[in-house]
């Protein structure tokens, strides 16, 4: 550390005040005369779950310069600020002493690693994954004097933009990744070729709706296929699939097989439903849960991996999920998959799709692995700036490793 820097606890530069928790009796949705708005984790992130609560006496309130950190759960240890109301439970505002220490090095403390690394220690012995104004109180700050604190930001900010610039440059060559094998995938499907052949589904395949269970069933145990295991899967990840127990037996009608497809039934979140996935092998006794369907192809001039990267495609997961006013629908049956109009080139041409598809693919995955790899060393690149200046290192802006950053 350098000369002048000294090293101070938490609780001698800065108090916190937890939040409190209105009844949701209380909530209205529109602002309005004697109400403010509250503020929940979700709200610094975006505005569509605003809420508003009778003004009291009981609420904690923020206002837009005041920096919040959440207490619990996946949000544990996010720093927020920006916004102005009462706040909740979930989040607790920082009340630094200015006299002490700059309200802007202050919050880039907060960002650190000599915050955020013993907050996540605190936070995982924790039942609830959160803290109390008192599991940090003791917390090391390292404290060089203000005008050196000014200086300090003064360089973070100039590195930051420098950062967030690169940071977005690659988020949007990810997102672009991502959207181009969708692109691919829809525009293949968008004109049929003459000699293509309009079926419905139930002339190609036969439908069953998935193995209901629960925790108190005795029986056999074997591997089933979930909601949770779809995700943006192509294939059913058969070594990754949960074990359960079932009632009895597990039917030979409801064993899973190869080139199987499944799809999600029922689902709280409704951008779920419909959703697809190919059995490939399936080594152990394999079934499926109650909230997907399983499509078993019974036409031989049909290819399985054609077939799902159609089900895939932005016009027929809309036709599927949506109802005749364009909601989406909750629940998917077996008559909507029956119905479901399905365009069938000559089967060579189907597994031609199929490869020229699966290569794009791979190279689209490639891609976004590459940009994933930038942004997450770009987060590296912050905190190791942030660990220099917070450990008297940093002198200078970091110009090399700035400019390497945005290459």
């Amino acid at each position: 550390m350098r000369e002048g820097w000294v090293t101070k606890p938490l609780w001698e530069i800065a108090s916190f005040q937890g939040g409190s928790q209105p009844p949701k009796s209380k909530f209205v949705s529109e602002p309005r005369n004697g109400y403010v708005r509250l503020l929940q984790i979700r709200d610094f992130k975006s505005e569509k779950h605003a809420v508003y609560v009778p003004i009291s006496p009981k609420n904690r309130t923020c206002v837009e310069t005041d920096i919040m950190i959440g207490r619990y759960g996946a949000s544990v240890g996010q720093i927020h600020r920006g916004k102005a109301g009462a706040y909740n439970v979930a989040l607790i505002k920082t009340i630094p002493d200015e006299s002490l220490i700059d309200r802007e090095f202050f919050y880039l403390y907060l960002n650190s690693s000599y915050f955020q690394t013993p907050l996540a220690s605190v936070a995982d012995r924790s039942a609830q994954a959160g803290f109390s104004k008192e599991d940090i109180s003791d917390f090391k700050v390292p404290l060089p004097p203000l005008p050196e604190q000014q200086r300090i930001v003064a360089i973070l900010d100039e590195a930051f933009v420098g950062l967030a610039t690169a940071t977005a440059n690659a988020e949007k060559n990810l997102k672009n990744a991502r959207e181009l094998f969708e692109s691919s995938l829809n525009l293949v499907f968008a004109k049929a070729g003459d000699d293509w052949k309009e079926v419905t589904l139930g002339e190609i395949a036969e439908f069953k709706n998935g193995l209901n269970f629960t925790k108190s069933s005795k029986g056999e145990t074997i591997r089933i296929v979930g909601v949770k295991d779809f995700q943006n899967n192509f294939w059913v990840p058969a070594e990754e699939l949960e074990a359960v127990q079932i009632e009895g037996g597990l039917s030979e009608s409801y064993l899973l097989r190869k080139d199987d497809i499944i799809t999600v039934r029922s689902n709280g979140n409704k951008q779920l439903i419909g959703r697809t996935m190919l059995a490939a092998d399936v080594p152990k006794r394999t079934s499926h849960s109650g909230f997907t369907i399983r499509i078993r192809i019974t036409n031989p001039n049909v290819n399985p991996v054609y077939l799902v990267r159609y089900l895939k495609s932005d016009a027929v997961r809309k036709a599927l999920v949506e109802s005749g006013d364009g909601a989406q629908i909750s629940n998917l049956n077996q008559r909507a998959l029956t119905g479901l109009p399905a365009q069938l080139p000559a089967i060579e041409k189907q597994q031609a799709i199929a490869d020229e598809l699966g290569v794009i693919e791979v190279e689209t995955d490639r891609l976004k692995t590459s940009y994933e790899q930038k942004v997450a060393s770009l987060l590296e690149l912050k905190q190791s700036i942030l660990q220099k200046a917070f450990s008297g290192e940093l002198t200078s802006p970091p110009s090399q490793a700035l400019r390497e950053a945005a290459e």
